[in-house]
């Protein structure tokens, strides 16, 4: 079967704001409604006896650099693929696919995780021949972090308007406990003036690559396709 298809923190005194109503419509794609009942497919509960579809589905959920979901799918009786979609670049912010590469590792752990989660806990490798790909073997044991696992459905990004009140000292402490792994530098934003200059810095660059010809082709593809697209 082939599928084709952490940090910096705001928080404090104020939510960052984004961006003129034309810039949020661009990005917007399709009616809430409906947004919102392809992500309830998608995030549906991972059934006990997995099959590779439904593990597919799961590793769809992962983040992806610049929400271009820029994988195929590929299953065999022993496990699966992920290959790199390259009608799916984004050369002028990714000129070397490195976040592309990035996005087909984080569709790879979703993947491990659901697996383990599933009692088909294997192996994750990677195969550079032919513009490269990486290999999930299933196997027939249990693994894997359960809390991690959990988390899969609950990632989302999402193109709401932000409501403009104070995110809370205790959801910030939790913020930076989650942030102490080896690996991750956070940095929380409170004070106005800081706040203020990273949002014209990034509505800056938002109003930059929407405005530049080469990046306007990728766009449409940030929305995130419902699963009966990707999984024919």
């Amino acid at each position: 079967m082939t599928v084709p298809r952490r940090g910096l923190l705001i928080g404090g005194a104020a939510a960052l704001g984004l961006g003129a109503a034309g810039l949020l419509g661009w990005w917007r794609m399709g009616s809430t409604g409906a947004m919102a009942q392809m992500a309830a497919r998608q995030r549906q509960a991972l059934p006990s006896a997995a099959s590779a579809r439904d593990l597919i589905r799961y590793a769809t959920l992962a983040a992806n650099g610049h929400n271009t979901q820029p994988w195929l799918f590929r299953s065999d009786a022993r496990g699966i693929d992920i290959l790199p979609d390259f009608n799916r670049r984004t050369p002028v912010v990714d000129p070397d696919d490195h976040h592309l590469f990035a996005s087909l590792g984080c569709a790879a752990e979703n993947l491990a995780l659901a697996a383990g989660a599933r009692g088909q806990a294997g192996e994750i490798g990677f195969d550079p021949e032919d513009g490269g790909k990486v290999r999930v073997d299933l196997g027939t044991a249990q693994g894997g972090d359960a809390a991690l696992f959990d988390a899969i459905p609950l990632r989302q990004s999402t193109r709401s308007d932000y409501d403009g009140s104070a995110v809370s000292a205790a959801d910030l402490s939790q913020l930076a406990m989650a942030a102490t792994v080896p690996g991750v530098d956070l940095v929380l934003i409170s004070e106005r003036a800081q706040i203020d200059r990273l949002r014209d810095l990034v509505i800056a660059g938002n109003t930059a690559q929407i405005a530049d010809p080469a990046c306007a082709p990728a766009m449409p593809m940030s929305a995130r396709r419902p699963v009966e697209a990707i999984m024919g």
